[in-house]
């Protein structure tokens, strides 16, 4: 059983374990300087909250973290921000110059031509990254994936994606997308990875008449005529009379003898 004098000596070592973390942790704390080093695109006359305000929008664009560019890990305090060691600095550099010119240039020229003076439109970071550091489509990443590491990889990796970003704007995960990847495998020849990109479709979006459009087509470029009907007329029956107007086409032409 702990005496009055026990309880006294514990609670005073646990207040004063709880200040030496406090004075830890402010020792260590960032702040922003009010003159910086090394600034290249940004004025030299920029503020620790001007500069920190940028550096924090640029970060959340591209959903990365200080070290991407920068030369540390851990506390900011620690970092060698002057440093220009990292390639994605340079790069950083060079992206901020382009939005300059889009926006000063071609903004500029396509405001004049509107008749108005007012820039209403303005290029950043996010236009494009969107909070990725790759500014690519869903279905461009996934061609990618496709070609470095096959079909099975193409189902994996979009079930990450879909866990990470869904909801967000990085990435569109409505119907149509991978459609359009399936498109892209037949043009290439790879006719059965693209009815397998095109089952995942239908398992996610199977009301969306014109993955059966795609599919038809596929079965027809493999001679199933049987199959091709059927995908025809399931898309007839979740089309707008417009289209299904196409689909009847087709399922005429391959019913014609």
């Amino acid at each position: 059983m702990r005496t009055p004098y026990s309880r006294l000596l514990f609670a005073f070592i646990l207040v004063l374990g709880f200040q030496l973390t406090l004075t830890s942790t402010s020792s260590a704390q960032f702040e922003w300087p009010d003159k910086s080093e090394n600034l290249q695109v940004l004025p030299e006359t920029i503020d620790g909250q001007q500069l920190s305000r940028i550096m924090r929008g640029w970060t959340n664009a591209l959903g990365v973290r200080c070290s991407y560019c920068h030369v540390g890990q851990g506390p900011l305090s620690e970092y060698d921000f002057v440093a220009d060691d990292k390639e994605a600095k340079e790069k950083a550099r060079a992206m901020v110059r382009m939005t300059r010119t889009i926006n000063m240039e071609y903004i500029r020229e396509l405001s004049e031509l509107e008749g108005t003076s007012q820039e209403r439109v303005e290029v950043n970071c996010m236009t494009c990254h969107r909070q990725v550091t790759k500014p690519m489509r869903l279905d461009q990443v996934l061609a990618q994936t496709f070609e470095t590491d096959g079909i099975d990889e193409v189902f994996t990796h979009y079930d990450e994606l879909r866990e990470a970003y869904y909801g967000g704007s990085a990435y569109d995960f409505r119907e149509g997308v991978l459609t359009r990847l399936a498109e892209q495998l037949s043009q290439q020849g790879n006719q059965e990875e693209a009815l397998n990109v095109l089952e995942k479709e239908i398992e996610l979006h199977d009301e969306f008449a014109d993955v059966y459009g795609v599919q038809g087509q596929i079965w027809e470029k493999l001679e199933n005529t049987e199959n091709a009907i059927a995908s025809y007329e399931k898309g007839k029956s979740l089309s707008s009379p417009r289209g299904s107007r196409w689909f009847q086409e087709q399922i005429d032409k391959l019913k014609s003898p």
